[in-house]
This record gives structure tokens, C-alpha cells and sequence, in this order.
């Protein structure tokens, strides 16, 4: 029993190690790559299969499973056939499913780290992966505010891909250090913006802040008792 405890807790290591290094590299692919719809395809899907299998990996429950799967199945289908025949609400539909996947990882990932006995590292990462899913929520929150309701926002002409503006956007929101480049025309978007800046400082002073302790505590108890 001691010895499956100490393997799952190397796999969960892993496994938050994994899922924030695939989140860090989507998040640089993503403006660099998403200036053609065929490799938008390829990222949403990337992006998709992180999600799956970190919610496999790391919830590990058949309900958690089930429901991923059927928010992503959309997602892939809705961007092929916005290729075919494109239209704005296709891809709104795209954009919703993306937002719901990452809220809904957000949540179930967070729940796992928030409740283990023991913080190391990975949890760390999972936070900090957490953090930047988030990133990526918002900036599905905000391009479906842009399709729906053209001219929510001024986008900067140097990114020409929508939701590379949008990633850049809410990124620039949750560590609230916007730089004015996109501005918010819109009362309500501007309500959710700062709404944004306001859950990026509270997830960094109270969920960052007390894993970090909590791992700082659990390394100093370990190296006392060792003594």
C-alpha cells in the first residue's frame, strides 16, 4: 500500500510536470503559428488532447473522463467545418466548447491540488498550469464577445490573428500590467476585465502563496524529522 501511494505520487508529479510544460508551449505556438485556419486546426486540437488527457491523468474518474470528451468533440468538428463553409457563429460554437473544456479543467485540477495531504513541486506547476489555462479561457470568453458583438474591442494591427490579440489580451488582464494597445469599448467587457484582474491577483496571493508555503512547511518538517 506504501509503495502504490509513493507511484502515484510520482505519477501525479509527472503528470502536473507535463501539463504545464504542454501549456507553456502552447502558449508561445499559438501566436506564432494560428495565422492560417489549417494550423488553427492543428493547435485547437493540441490544445484539446491536453486537456482530455490531463483530465484523465489527473481526475481520474470516469464522470470527469465523460464529460471532457463530449465538451471536445465539438471542438474540432466545428473548426473543419468553419473551413468548408465559413461563418461566424461556427466558430462562436468553437470558442464556447474551448471555454467551457478549460473552465470546467480549471476547476477539476485545482480541486485535486487544493485537496492533497501533500504539496511538492508538481503541485506547484499544476497551479502555475492552472494559471495559464486560464489565459487561454478568457481569451475564448473574449473572442466570443468579438464575434457576437463586433467593435467589444480594438485590436492591436501588429498581431493578425483574433485570438492571438485575446491571449495577449487577458494576459495583460490577469496580471493586471495592460499596456492600452487593446482597448474595451463595451460597459460589460469592461466589467469582465476587471473582474479578470481581480481573480488573477487573489489566484496568485492566496492559491500560489499557500502551496508554496504549504511545500515549504512540508520540506522543513521532512529535514527536522530526518535529523
Amino acid at each position: 500500500m506504501i509503495l502504490l501511494r509513493s507511484t502515484m505520487k510520482i505519477d501525479d508529479r509527472r503528470h502536473f510536470l507535463i501539463f504545464f510544460l504542454a501549456l507553456i508551449a502552447l502558449y508561445f505556438a499559438f501566436p506564432l503559428l494560428d495565422h492560417k485556419p489549417s494550423i488553427e486546426l492543428v493547435l485547437d486540437f493540441a490544445m484539446t488532447t491536453v486537456l482530455v488527457w490531463a483530465l484523465f491523468a489527473i481526475g481520474r474518474s470516469q464522470l470527469v473522463i465523460s464529460a471532457a470528451v463530449i465538451t471536445a468533440l465539438p471542438i474540432p468538428l466545428a473548426r473543419l467545418y468553419n473551413l468548408y463553409d465559413p461563418f461566424e457563429y461556427h466558430e462562436a460554437i468553437q470558442y464556447v466548447c474551448l471555454f467551457l473544456l478549460e473552465g470546467y479543467s480549471c476547476a477539476v485540477i485545482l480541486k485535486r491540488i487544493v485537496k492533497s495531504p501533500d504539496v511538492s513541486v508538481g503541485h506547484i506547476y499544476a497551479a502555475v498550469g492552472v494559471y495559464l489555462l486560464s489565459c487561454f479561457m478568457w481569451a475564448d470568453a473574449f473572442s466570443i464577445m468579438e464575434i457576437l458583438h463586433p467593435g467589444t474591442f480594438t485590436l492591436s494591427p501588429n498581431l493578425t490573428s483574433m485570438f492571438s490579440n485575446f491571449l495577449y489580451f487577458s494576459t495583460t488582464c490577469l496580471t493586471t500590467n495592460s499596456y492600452g494597445d487593446v482597448t474595451v469599448n463595451r460597459p460589460f467587457a469592461r466589467a469582465l476585465c476587471a473582474f479578470i484582474g481581480c481573480s488573477g491577483q487573489l489566484y496568485v496571493a492566496l492559491i500560489l502563496a499557500y502551496l508554496v508555503g504549504m511545500h515549504g512547511s512540508s520540506v522543513h518538517s521532512k529535514s527536522t524529522s530526518q535529523k
